[in-house]
């Protein structure tokens, strides 16, 4: 049995146009898990004849004491306590943007996502997206059992200060790469690079002195296969 639970992104449409800009976003509705992130992705379009100032920002956010909401925009992801954004897209230019949602307990979390461009005041927009998570309550934990499939758990804790633990399980033994790298693909540390036998592993990711606060990806490579979760790092 799973209880299922929403949050609320407000957004208003799949795709909102206005004078000088779009903002286009492929789904509104997510299901996840308790503990892994609701990640929204988003377009904007600078369709105007200029340059145009951007200013995107989160308002309202309700959530969880032990839920964090983070947005990137302009290749960086920023920590929890930036609100806010400004920044410039060329004309016909389009930049990326993404709101994410770190979870760790069922819940319901809201928040504004607002989209401002200097010098138009009527060309503002908030718009609603929906998520849910489940407890997956009825669903086996047993460690002992041995798995079937290839599968990277999400990070735990998430946000994380110091250390993170790093749970995957394998079909069969194979050698491993387990990595830590940056948003673009830049290594930060290697967890392991050896073989591993058939079952459920862990791993500490501990952060060092050097790392900034922000967005870091696990990346798991073995049988020919790679997978993907997000680390986000609050000092």
């Amino acid at each position: 049995m799973h209880i299922r639970h929403s949050i609320l992104l407000l957004f208003l449409l799949p795709a909102l146009s206005f004078a000088g800009y779009t903002f286009t976003y492929p789904e509104k509705d997510l299901e996840v898990t308790a503990g892994s992130a609701a990640i929204f992705h988003g377009v904007i379009e600078n369709t105007g004849a200029a340059e145009a100032s951007f200013t995107i920002s989160t308002n309202g956010t309700t959530m969880p004491d032990d839920w964090t909401l983070t947005f990137c925009a302009d290749g960086s992801c920023f920590p929890p306590y930036v609100t806010s954004y400004t920044y410039s897209i060329a004309a016909g230019d389009t930049a990326s943007v993404s709101i994410d949602f770190f979870t760790n307990t069922p819940g319901t979390g809201f928040t504004y996502f607002k989209i401002e461009v200097d010098g138009e005041p009527d060309a503002t927009d908030s718009t609603l997206f929906t998520a849910y998570t489940s407890t997956g309550i009825g669903e086996s934990t047993d460690l002992s059992v041995q798995p079937s499939s290839f599968h990277l758990a999400p990070v735990y804790p998430n946000p994380f200060n110091s250390s993170a633990v790093i749970e995957f399980s394998l079909p069969q033994t194979a050698p491993v790469n387990l990595l830590v790298i940056t948003p673009d693909g830049r290594r930060v540390q290697t967890l392991h690079n050896g073989t591993l036998s058939q079952g459920s592993h862990r791993f500490a990711f501990q952060s060092t002195p050097n790392m900034a606060s922000g967005l870091y990806l696990v990346k798991l490579e073995a049988l020919g296969r790679v997978e993907m979760t997000r680390a986000m790092l609050i000092k």
